[in-house]
């Protein structure tokens, strides 16, 4: 799919958003939450950044809908193609690294990653958080 699905939006607001949204929006986050995990990116949900050669508000980036595969599965359906399909693995988390437990006895080599969405690299610039545990 193209991007967060809900149940990693909280963290990405507060990977990315900054203290402002803390004071302004109390509600929206637990106060037991360590201080320096709450809101701490350093941007606003009115902040514009680049995405992929487009402009867009922080919020819209991380709000949009996600895209899914399934209009994809439909069309392969559709095109006869599943006689030449084995298997497929729906991932709602790790999706590029998460397959590889479900297969014994193969080699399995990903050498050919799909892009990185904007929505990943904005949280990845924001929480620091290493490309190998962003892929997880």
């Amino acid at each position: 799919n193209s991007g967060i699905g809900s149940n990693g939006l909280t963290a990405a607001r507060h990977d990315v958003l900054g203290k402002a949204m803390k004071e302004q929006f109390p509600e929206s986050y637990d106060p037991a939450m360590p201080d320096d995990l709450a809101y701490s990116g350093g941007m606003n949900m009115e902040d514009i950044v680049d995405a992929d050669g487009h402009k867009l508000p922080v919020a819209k980036l991380l709000l949009s809908p996600t895209r899914t595969y399934a209009p994809i599965v439909k069309g392969m359906r559709d095109g006869c193609l599943f006689d030449n399909i084995h298997g497929m693995v729906h991932c709602s988390g790790g999706g590029q690294t998460k397959v590889l437990s479900f297969i014994e006895g193969l080699h399995v080599v990903k050498d050919n990653m799909f892009p990185v969405p904007p929505v990943f690299k904005l949280i990845q610039q924001h929480s620091k958080t290493s490309w190998e545990e962003m892929y997880k």
